[in-house]
């Protein structure tokens, strides 16, 4: 899921000195993937499925977000930036930060007070340019992930094979993943930027396990929402799933199974949050830039 230039046009020339920008940074639970309204979601039977990515999925699913949300809710007077992309590894993520605006004279910098929240995505992905890229919909990057689970013909088959057996490690995707939240740290600090660091799934977002595998403490600040490891684990703690499903088994469970037709109160068939879900993350997320006073 990549922006269509309809919806990104508009925000770069909206952008003005006196722009208030809440930005959004991550992947499918940042570009609302899944969090398309109960009648669209009938219109189809309750069977959109992830690689249905026509533009009336992927503009609804940013109208539905938590980012917009909390923009339509609570802070009017600013312009929400959604910089999600689904499949996205953190380092695609971040570096959207400087990419989205690159062929643009309007920069995102140029606001007067932006707020970026960094909704770190799964740690074992890995985001490279790819060849070919398109500026067109900011459609830049290729993913991999370590896993031998894909089709033999599949165009990034080798790829993963090779990201897997030459590159993955625990130690080498912490590392990284401090890299690039240092990154997104750097790039707030330079632009006078708010930085709110939030789990969207992952559940190894500790500064413990960082310290084991990376030999430091790093002392990031992570908001947890309501104590929970992650969002994920939050809206599926309501829905009265245990920790097993919460922690990976929700795919057995939960992924167009007969068992949840229209999926749960707060999450969709596809395994992301619903609208409903959406609005929880807004909230919770809200209330944090209260709370530290950025608004």
């Amino acid at each position: 899921m990549t922006m269509p230039l309809p919806y990104k046009e508009p925000i770069l020339k909206s952008i003005t000195s006196d722009s208030k920008l809440l930005i959004g940074v991550g992947c499918s639970f940042t570009s609302g993937q899944g969090s398309y309204s109960a009648r669209t979601q009938a219109q189809y039977d309750w069977n959109i499925r992830i690689d249905m990515q026509s533009d009336e999925f992927i503009v609804e699913g940013y109208k539905n977000c938590w980012l917009n949300q909390i923009c339509e809710k609570y802070m009017p007077e600013w312009t929400p930036v959604n910089l999600g992309q689904a499949g996205a590894g953190n380092r695609q993520a971040v570096k959207e930060l400087y990419t989205f605006d690159a062929d643009s004279k309007n920069k995102i910098e140029d606001a007067k007070e932006i707020i970026v929240v960094f909704m770190l995505t799964g740690m074992e992905r890995w985001s490279v340019v790819k060849k070919g890229y398109s500026w067109m919909c900011q459609d830049h990057w290729m993913t991999a992930w370590p896993t031998d689970d894909i089709e033999r013909d599949h165009p990034l088959n080798n790829f993963w094979k090779a990201y897997k057996k030459e590159v993955y490690g625990e130690d080498q995707i912490y590392f990284e993943t401090f890299l690039h939240i240092k990154e997104a740290q750097m790039w707030c600090k330079a632009n006078n930027a708010k930085l709110i660091l939030t789990p969207a799934f992952d559940s190894g977002y500790m500064n413990e396990i960082f310290e084991k595998w990376i030999g430091f403490d790093p002392g990031f600040e992570f908001l947890y929402p309501e104590g929970r490891l992650s969002h994920w684990h939050n809206l599926l703690e309501k829905d009265g799933f245990d920790w097993g499903t919460q922690n990976g088994g929700y795919w057995e469970k939960l992924n167009f199974t007969p068992e949840y037709p229209k999926g749960t109160k707060h999450t969709s068939r596809c395994c992301h949050p619903n609208q409903v879900g959406h609005e929880v993350i807004a909230d919770l997320i809200y209330n944090e830039i209260k709370e530290r006073k950025y608004v």
